[in-house]
């Protein structure tokens, strides 16, 4: 009875983790036509690296399940981006279904991006 109250425990925090953003992202990746060129928030793992600035849907990710990203603008400096590289972001922008960013390997992009929690 005990071992059915801890997984019982368990599972509610793994429901409450499991966000509205994050559903969002694994909808746009599923059905790229549907959110072209609409403005979604989503949460990933962001990788900010040489040929690899993209946000991923879990940490394991394959670009396959990532999205290139274009910020919107220079507010961002190299320095505050190497800071996020690795780590679970919200941001948002407007999807984009043809942009598959570097060597066309990502599943899309999200142009305009801005951080909007760290």
């Amino acid at each position: 009875m005990k071992q059915l109250k801890i997984i019982s425990i368990v599972l509610i925090f793994v429901g409450q983790a499991c966000s509205w953003t994050d559903k969002q992202f694994e909808e746009a990746l599923k059905s790229p036509d549907t959110f072209q060129g609409q403005e979604i928030v989503i949460t990933g793992f962001f990788h900010y690296k040489i040929e690899d600035v993209a946000i991923y849907r879990t940490r394991f990710s394959e670009p396959e399940e990532a999205l290139w990203v274009n910020f919107s603008d220079e507010l961002f400096t190299n320095d505050v981006l190497e800071k996020l590289d690795g780590k679970e972001i919200r941001i948002n922008g407007t999807f984009n279904k043809d942009d598959k960013g570097h060597l066309g390997q990502y599943a899309g992009s999200l142009d305009d991006a801005r951080i909007t929690k760290d």
